[in-house]
């Protein structure tokens, strides 16, 4: 599975490259151009009724809006769906908190029992929350032992095992064990810390003392951090409004759980759909955008003229033409509903940047030798995408991975330029890309607050100082 996904990701991350400031050159530089490559297993499933069920925890359920997210959750089992074919249908059964004990008191547990039958799969994600153990409630509702063995009353293995392993194989379904994802914590060296202890190795070892079909998820993600870095791994995470928080290092945003839900799909060999994600509008990545940018309070200022009573974005984006972000034509329309073209997207980032008071320059674009691939684009946006580039290169951390060492500042410059060039000239741009981007922006504002804040305690101390 790790080629599969690294070759799934540096695909889709190549435009990562420069936006992020942080990524392996010598790597990418062979492999990020290369075309997708997915293994599409064959298809031995000839019944339309087959359906997949999806127990778990929070890194793999449904998720609503969460005004505490400037970049939501996503769990991995909201995609699962994307990557099969349309006479495969997916449940997602997974809730948030829950240990493979806890969970079989709720609701979803008995739909399961009730749904699942012959040709079925279910696939089984616990370990997040089953070491929780801090409180009497805990220890009675969710803490299972991971050190017992398949037959001890109260183990992590006897509760996978008894309470779903035995009963997808009773319906004659077939189980799928998954070990948890692990937590995006990295040690002083820059490496994955283990997240789960005994438990992913419990599931290991279940998987092989029964048999039953096994995706190790706990070795595949930290090996997925490892490859990408401290840095880079962030555009795979959640990240909270509140700024003291920062990134949610246990969920993941859409991009991350659809890599995930990716990954995952292929691993299990389950027949395989890579053209199934939905396109972005203007609209929809103008809430994001204001979202990330913290931007939610109610306004009644006027909205543009076509923005229809009740439509569910006109909130953000009456705050985005307020704060200089979003403008009109010249007949007062946005067109919410159209897709978002890339060159779009460079125009709201870089306006939102400089509403926020990041400082960049605006390039003369007469002297860029390859203005003349944004020929095809809208004059109005050429300037922002100009200066997008550029801004990137500026700020473009090299040193992170020693790229000095492999590669010229000139060679990094002119393959930020390509990339982003193809970029902009793309047609349009899909729903799960839009996190590769809203989280360098989110971490952009982050450091520009922190060291606002730094800033004034100085000036108190020089205050204080004075006074004395």
């Amino acid at each position: 599975m790790k080629l599969k996904l690294q070759k799934f990701l540096s695909k889709v991350l190549a435009i990562t490259i420069a936006i992020t400031f942080v990524v392996s050159l010598p790597v990418f530089a062979e492999n990020a151009s290369s075309d997708l490559n997915f293994e599409v297993s064959e298809n031995k499933f000839n019944n339309n009724n087959i359906t997949v069920y999806i127990v778990g925890d929070s890194t793999a359920c449904e998720y609503g809006y969460d005004e505490n997210y400037a970049v939501p959750r996503a769990g991995w089992g909201m995609y699962v769906q994307n990557f099969l074919p349309d006479n495969m249908s997916v449940v997602n059964l997974a809730l948030g908190g829950r240990s493979s004990k806890s969970f079989t008191s709720e609701e979803n547990y008995t739909k399961l029992k009730e749904n699942l039958k012959e040709g079925d799969y279910l696939l089984i994600q616990f370990g997040h929350n089953d070491a929780k153990k801090s409180t009497d409630e805990d220890i009675k509702n969710r803490y299972t032992d991971p050190e017992g063995d398949i037959e001890t009353e109260g183990s992590f293995k006897n509760s996978l095992y008894e309470n779903y392993i035995k009963l997808a194989e009773e319906k004659k379904a077939v189980p799928v064990l998954i070990s948890p994802v692990s937590r995006r914590k990295f040690d002083e060296e820059g490496k994955i810390t283990d997240s789960h202890g005994l438990y992913d190795d419990a599931v290991r070892e279940l998987a092989e003392e029964t048999g039953v079909k096994f995706v190790d998820m706990t070795k595949e993600t930290e090996e997925i951090y490892n490859f990408f870095g401290s840095e880079l791994t962030k555009i795979f995470h959640a990240a909270y409004k509140d700024k003291s928080k920062g990134i949610d290092n246990t969920h993941f945003n859409s991009f991350g759980a659809i890599c995930m839900a990716s990954g995952i799909t292929q691993e299990i060999q389950l027949p395989f759909n890579a053209g199934s994600l939905d396109s972005l509008t203007r609209g929809e990545f103008i809430e994001y955008l204001m979202r990330t940018l913290c931007e939610t309070e109610e306004t009644s200022e006027e909205n543009f003229k076509d923005i229809p009573f009740g439509y569910e974005y006109s909130n953000s984006i009456i705050l985005a033409k307020k704060d200089g972000i979003a403008n009109g034509n010249e007949n007062g329309n946005f067109n919410p509903s159209k897709e978002l073209k890339p060159y779009d997207m460079c125009a709201f980032i870089m306006r939102a940047l400089k509403y926020k008071g990041i400082e960049y320059s605006n390039v003369n674009i007469s002297e860029l030798e390859y203005i003349d691939k944004f020929s095809e684009i809208p004059s109005y946006a050429v300037q922002d995408c100009a200066d997008f580039i550029e801004f990137t290169k500026q700020n473009f951390d090299k040193s992170t991975f020693n790229a000095a060492e492999y590669i010229s500042e000139a060679r990094i410059n002119k393959m930020i330029e390509n990339y982003l060039c193809d970029l902009i000239n793309k047609n349009d741009m899909t729903f799960n890309e839009k996190d590769i981007f809203l989280i360098p922006v989110y971490e952009i504002i982050l450091e520009k607050e922190k060291q606002e804040i730094v800033e004034q305690d100085l000036n108190e101390l020089e205050k204080v100082e004075n006074t004395k």
